[in-house]
């Protein structure tokens, strides 16, 4: 119950553009790998894989509950709207751009996506 009220907060900050980050340094490969071992146990029900590829990045400062909140968004609905028996697939990679190096997540599920419409 207290997760709902926070996230119902979290949104009104947002809503308002006033949203105070947390940032601390942190590993975003554990807590990846973290959220992935809990998502697990919804995916197993389904009897959908799990896959990652999480390649090696630096500490960076970013907020933990921030990140953490639009990953288990990303994941749980990625296995949510995917067929049983098939694989969703999380990745973090580092790149080089103009501006610095950039940390990457990305997910990739076998859902039925969105219409042209939608």
């Amino acid at each position: 119950m207290l997760g709902l009220v926070n996230d119902l907060l979290d949104v009104a900050a947002i809503e308002s553009g006033r949203i105070d980050l947390l940032l601390q340094p942190e590993s975003l490969g554990p807590l990846l790998e973290n959220r992935i071992r809990i998502t697990q146990v919804v995916a197993a029900k389904k009897n959908i894989a799990l896959r990652h590829e999480l390649g090696s990045v630096p500490e960076f400062p970013f907020d933990a509950n921030c990140i953490i909140q639009v990953v288990d968004n990303l994941v749980t609905n990625a296995v949510k709207f995917s067929p049983p028996g098939s694989a969703v697939r999380i990745g973090l990679e580092l790149s080089e751009t103009k501006l610095g190096a950039m940390a990457t997540v990305s997910v990739a599920d076998e859902g039925p996506g969105l219409s042209p419409g939608d």
